[in-house]
C-alpha cells in the first residue's frame, strides 16, 4: 500500500512539475523573452544583406542558395556532401578539372566557420556560351567542400568578404 501511494505522489509530482515548466515557457514566450536561436554566421550589416538578396534554396547531400544581385544577376552558394571522404575528394576534382583558371590557391585558409582547409578561386564556364563564372572552393578533406559562384571573381571574394549568408 506504502509503495502505491509513493509511486501516485511522485506521479502526481512529476505531471505537476511538468505542467508548470509547460506553463511558464508560454508566459515567457508570449512576453517575448523566450529564448533566440543562434546563428551559425555573424549578423550581416543590411546593405550586404539587401545586395546579396537571397531567392531560393535546395537541399539535399548539402545545399545550394540563390540569390539575386540589384543589376539582376544571380550567383549561388552552398556545399556539396557525400558518405565518403574519398567520394567527396573525386567530385571536388572534377569541378577542379572544370576551371579553365586557378586565380589563387591558399592550402591552409579558414573558411567561414573558422575550419581550416585549402580554398581556391577559379574562372569555370558554367553554360552553353561558354560564359566564364568566378568559382571559391573550400575543402579541408572531409565529406563535404564549400562554394561560392558568381558572375565576377570581385563579386565572388565581395560576397564571401560580406559573410552575406542567408543562413
Amino acid at each position: 500500500m506504502k509503495r502505491i501511494i509513493v509511486h501516485l505522489l511522485l506521479t502526481s509530482l512529476a505531471l505537476i512539475t511538468g505542467l508548470s515548466l509547460l506553463w511558464f515557457l508560454r508566459m515567457r514566450q508570449n512576453d517575448g523573452l523566450a529564448p533566440k536561436p543562434i546563428a551559425i554566421s555573424t549578423i550581416t550589416p543590411q546593405s550586404d544583406r539587401t545586395r546579396f538578396k537571397p531567392t531560393a534554396r535546395g537541399c539535399g547531400s548539402g545545399y545550394v542558395q540563390s540569390y539575386e544581385l540589384p543589376d539582376g544577376q544571380t550567383m549561388m552558394e552552398g556545399t556539396i556532401g557525400y558518405p565518403s571522404k574519398r567520394r567527396t575528394k573525386k567530385e571536388y576534382k572534377e569541378w577542379l578539372a572544370k576551371a579553365t583558371s586557378i586565380i589563387e590557391r591558399v592550402p591552409e585558409s579558414k573558411n567561414r566557420f573558422g575550419i581550416i582547409g585549402e580554398r581556391i578561386v577559379t574562372l569555370v564556364p558554367t553554360d552553353a556560351t561558354g560564359k566564364q563564372w568566378a568559382t571559391i572552393l573550400w575543402y579541408n578533406g572531409g565529406s563535404y567542400f564549400s562554394f561560392i559562384q558568381a558572375p565576377s571573381v570581385e563579386l565572388a571574394l565581395e560576397f564571401e568578404k560580406s559573410n552575406a549568408y542567408a543562413y
